[in-house]
């Protein structure tokens, strides 16, 4: 996992699957558990409204009864938030104090409005419908043998999200230990744009301009 701010607001983008894995490893450095913990609220319904919200506000605002303690929410299905509890929830994402986290599990970005993702740190998460050995959204194979524009027009139709570019970097990864020495440079040069891409992703850039991005340095 990359390097985050210690306390604020975090998407977990992917499979809900492993949302309580990748919240559990963050706190795992911090020395925090998400067993009896008293400090934490999880709020586990499919649907989301502006009373729950209102709820996790008053967990933060509650008096603590040590000055050390860290206050932890976990939402497990951001997709369900209505958009007046977005709306609410924004308002409470913008004051977040030290040592205290909100964690939303989504399966992408474009689930939530924008402002929200503006103001949450990004972890990425596996697909759990990822195969193994399975192709990959990008096939760069191919593409490179394409002219620039044809190489552009075949993938705009395809939408890549966070979690195929996510996919790719695993496939290409693998392909590194599997291919003969010729390909290597050129894996290792697709890895390096990939990496870039995912950069740009984790600084709330749009998904279409990453991707172009990536095929144009192919």
């Amino acid at each position: 996992m990359k390097t985050i701010s210690q306390a604020g607001g975090f998407l977990v983008v992917g499979s809900q699957d492993f949302f309580l894995e990748k919240v559990g490893s963050f706190l795992g450095e911090k020395g925090l558990n998400l067993t009896n913990n008293p400090n934490l609220l999880f709020l586990n319904e499919p649907q989301t409204g502006i009373e729950e919200i209102r709820k996790l506000k008053g967990f933060f605002t509650r008096k603590k009864w040590l000055e050390k303690e860290k206050r932890l929410v976990l939402l497990a299905h951001g997709e369900g938030l209505s958009l007046e509890a977005q709306n609410a929830l924004l308002k409470t994402l913008e004051e977040v104090r030290k040592n205290n986290y909100i964690f939303i599990s989504v399966p992408n970005q474009e689930t939530l409005i924008p402002t929200i993702v503006s103001r949450c740190q990004i972890i990425h998460s596996p697909n759990n419908q990822t195969k193994e050995g399975s192709q990959p959204a990008l096939d760069f194979f191919s593409l490179k043998k394409l002219p620039l524009a044809d190489r552009l027009a075949s993938v705009a139709p395809k939408k890549i999200n966070a979690q195929e570019l996510e996919q790719i970097i695993a496939y290409y990864q693998k392909q590194l230990v599997k291919e003969n020495f010729e390909n290597l440079k050129l894996l290792k040069g697709w890895l390096n744009l990939c990496l870039q891409a995912q950069k740009m992703l984790e600084a709330n850039m749009k998904i279409e301009t990453a991707v172009d991005w990536l095929l144009l340095n192919l």
